[in-house]
């Protein structure tokens, strides 16, 4: 299942300019909707970093949403033997790249989503990490001048969101 973000949060804004007007039709005051609507935004979030790591594999190799994604009775044997590090992957990429859902600039949340796993890898050690150039050249096993390369690379992309 993909997580359709410019969809779903047209369709979270509509139903909350709703709830906006029923809430001041009922007398509540406006911190406490705005508190509502924060609260609401936050599991908003949530759902789609949850729909964006976590995605089903057919109901034959033994998926599902509850508990154990995946179970080994009646999978496919490559399942059974990448299951781990399956997981394990999973964990890694939400755990590296959980920042970025927090974005709340549309335009700048599409831009770094559109780089490559391994562009988000260094902005995030760069930027969310504070990691200097000569640690993420040593991490990478590249020069600082790679990195500074690559870094140019990465914020001639995302300034073209907003150019």
């Amino acid at each position: 299942m993909r997580f359709n973000y410019g969809l779903e949060k047209k369709r979270f804004e509509e139903n909350w300019e709703r709830l906006r007007r029923e809430y001041r039709e009922a007398g509540m005051d406006e911190e406490s909707i705005q508190k509502m609507y924060e609260y609401d935004w936050e599991d908003f979030k949530r759902e789609r970093t949850w729909c964006r790591h976590n995605c089903f594999l057919n109901d034959m190799y033994g998926s599902g949403r509850d508990g154990d994604c995946i179970e080994e009775e009646g999978m496919h044997p490559l399942l059974v033997h990448h299951k781990d590090a399956m997981t394990n992957e999973m964990e890694t990429i939400e755990e590296i790249f959980g920042w970025m859902e927090d974005i709340e600039d549309e335009k700048l949340y599409r831009a770094v989503m559109a780089l490559n796993d391994d562009q988000k890898t260094i902005l995030t050690m760069r930027v969310f990490e504070e990691k200097t150039m000569k640690e993420i050249g040593e991490a990478y096993g590249i020069s600082v001048w790679s990195v500074a390369d690559r870094i140019n690379v990465i914020y001639k992309n995302i300034k073209k969101v907003y150019a």
